[in-house]
């Protein structure tokens, strides 16, 4: 069935494309019966056997608001990345693309799933890639964000009534540039005129000493940042434990906050958060998260928060020492909101 669905869209995507001849957009598409359609101009009024059913438009995707399938899903695009690694939204596992020259573009979704059984990842969308020339790509990666968003799998069933973070992602050449991304979610075609070198997502602004967040949640208050070699607990007059680099060639990009949980439960701290930091629009780390124990004494990455307590955090991305002095632009994900932090 998914390779009907697949073979169908790719041949409407064709047909499309010839019925639009030489138009500069490569997302139009026309539904209009063909110069050879057997329609009778005699009596246009009158019903004819040969007349074509008028298909209904594809609907343009716009970022954050919401869509609705009849009997099947809810969902909302948040972001579409040109990535090498399909990863969860606040980092760990990930799916890397192996094919030689190419990479992924990555549409990613809030998805609530009205079904009356449970599917697999790839029987809920159908993703095709097409460029200007024509020229298909088809997605063979679907896949739901797990663990508070710290891993992704294309093997995790969608159940009833659930709400899931789903990437539709699809390898083409490094060398495309602008695509059509189609998108068929049971009987509705989705499609977006997106720039390979373009992200497209929802960003604000990172500020010292601003609190983000709120009390049904999390609140996280960014304390500032320093380069250094090492990192230090707030309380060092007994035994304490502290992270240092180990080449010297590189430093940590050390991120400072203060966390608060605001949730019923205890939660592991990189659960909460997650940074990465990019130099020169060009150079990408990703760091790690740590937290002081209650008495200041030690740093850990196994800490975790109970309900109404507050901590200090560190997110520490090691880079190279030669980076320090490029153009920075740090990216912080928090309560599955993208904030951003540019220097120089």
């Amino acid at each position: 069935m998914k390779k009907a669905v697949s073979l169908f869209l790719t041949l409407m995507i064709g047909l499309s494309c010839t019925a639009c001849g030489q138009a500069s957009n490569p997302d139009s598409q026309s539904s209009s019966p063909s110069p050879s359609s057997s329609v009778n101009t005699d009596s246009p009024s009158s019903p004819s056997s040969h007349e074509e059913t008028q298909k209904p438009e594809p609907t343009q995707l716009a970022l954050n608001t919401p869509y609705s399938v009849p009997d099947l899903a809810d969902l909302t695009l948040l972001r579409i990345t040109t990535t090498d690694n399909v990863q969860p939204t606040m980092g760990g596992t990930h799916y890397e693309n192996s094919n030689d020259g190419e990479t992924y573009v990555d549409m990613v979704f809030d998805v609530t799933y009205n079904g009356s059984s449970s599917i697999d990842c790839d029987e809920l969308m159908t993703l095709v890639a097409l460029n200007a020339d024509g020229a298909t790509y088809q997605s063979t990666l679907y896949a739901v964000e797990t663990d508070n968003m710290t891993h992704i799998s294309a093997y995790e069933p969608i159940a009833p009534l659930s709400t899931v973070r789903f990437h539709a992602a699809v390898s083409v050449p490094k060398t495309e540039t602008d695509i059509t991304l189609n998108l068929q979610v049971g009987d509705q075609l989705f499609t977006y005129a997106y720039n390979m070198a373009t992200p497209v997502k929802t960003v604000s602004d990172l500020k010292q000493g601003e609190t983000l967040g709120d009390e049904e949640y999390a609140t996280l208050t960014f304390d500032g940042y320093e380069f250094t070699d090492a990192v230090y607990p707030s309380n060092t007059s007994g035994y304490y434990r502290y992270y240092k680099v180990d080449n010297s060639d590189n430093t940590y990009l050390a991120l400072s906050f203060t966390l608060t949980n605001y949730q019923s439960t205890s939660q592991d701290i990189d659960t909460f958060l997650s940074a990465t930091a990019t130099f020169s629009e060009k150079y990408t780390y990703t760091g790690f998260v740590v937290s002081e124990d209650p008495d200041g004494s030690s740093l850990s990455t196994y800490n975790s928060i109970d309900p109404l307590e507050s901590a200090k955090v560190f997110v520490l991305i090691e880079v190279p020492k030669n980076v320090k002095d490029k153009p920075l632009s740090i990216s912080v994900m928090f309560n599955k909101e993208e904030y951003v932090l540019s220097k120089g």
